[in-house]
């Protein structure tokens, strides 16, 4: 398996998107800097596998979702749909 961080960065912004947070916002979860956010999700930069748990726990899915855009974690997936009709409704 090859890891790819632009498929990596477009899966950490989906996630972070989906659970309602800025990339500030996130970076103040995870404690690094919201450059740092942006250059991830831009592709730019990987991450170490300390802040990959920080960000499965901050957002809410599987470390597999973020790596590979898989995930056995169903509870994830159904907060993130959650997390979007939230969002949805707030719009509202």
């Amino acid at each position: 398996m090859y890891f790819n961080p632009k498929d990596f960065g477009k899966r950490l912004q989906l996630a972070r998107k989906t659970a309602g947070l800025t990339q500030q916002a996130l970076a103040d979860k995870v404690s690094v800097e919201r450059k740092h956010i942006s250059h991830l999700e831009c592709g730019e930069r990987c991450c170490s596998i300390d802040l990959l748990v920080d960000f499965s726990e901050a957002l809410g899915v599987s470390t597999d979702y973020l790596l590979k855009g898989s995930s056995s974690n169903h509870a994830a997936e159904l907060d993130g749909i959650i997390g979007q009709l939230t969002a949805l409704r707030q719009k509202l």
